[in-house]
């Protein structure tokens, strides 16, 4: 994936949890994001064969059984383990960079709105854009999110004065009153 993939994959995790939860801010999930994307526990997997290899490298060494070829097969294992590791690690902090970018971007351009950077909400502008449909592989066009809130002040479900009432409290948290 490259990063707008990942900015809309990010995009599109951030924005219906920020709306499910609206209007209280929300703790970004940021491990849980990224290992949705990259699964960290390979990292783990490849540490521990890594360390496995080292350890029986000491090990023969120590017994006084290590013999060239053994040596050179277990370097070429570590050699494969590290690359493989550094890739890993790379890609991670890649992912973890485009989140955080995702995040400063929602930000910067007014879709959610933070107050001590730990704790995000949707703005007014953020939810408006809730007409688009937000799925697992990015945005898409449709009316989803902005369908329910419309469905929940039909005129069917509330009286004209409560809905007008939850209306006006809604906007006033929105807008921060």
């Amino acid at each position: 994936m490259n990063s707008a993939d990942l900015f809309a994959a990010f995009a599109s995790r951030l924005v219906p949890l920020l709306y499910e939860n609206f209007s209280l801010p929300v703790k970004r999930p940021k491990q849980v994001l990224v290992d949705e994307l990259e699964n960290e526990s390979e990292l783990w997997e490849l540490k521990r064969k890594e360390s496995t290899v080292s350890g029986m490298v000491d090990i023969f060494e120590i017994t006084g059984h290590m013999m060239p070829e053994m040596r050179e097969g277990a370097a070429h294992k570590q050699s494969v383990i590290a690359t493989q590791i550094y890739e890993k690690n790379q890609r991670l902090q890649h992912i973890g960079a485009v989140l955080d970018g995702t995040v400063a971007f929602l930000l910067s351009e007014g879709f959610v709105r933070s107050d001590d950077k730990r704790t995000y909400q949707l703005t007014l502008k953020g939810f408006v854009h809730l007409n688009k449909r937000f799925e697992q592989t990015g945005i898409q066009d449709g009316s989803r999110y902005i369908d329910r809130l419309v469905d929940l002040l039909r005129p069917e479900k509330f009286s004209g004065a409560v809905a007008s009432g939850t209306l006006a409290s809604l906007i006033s948290k929105i807008f921060g009153g």
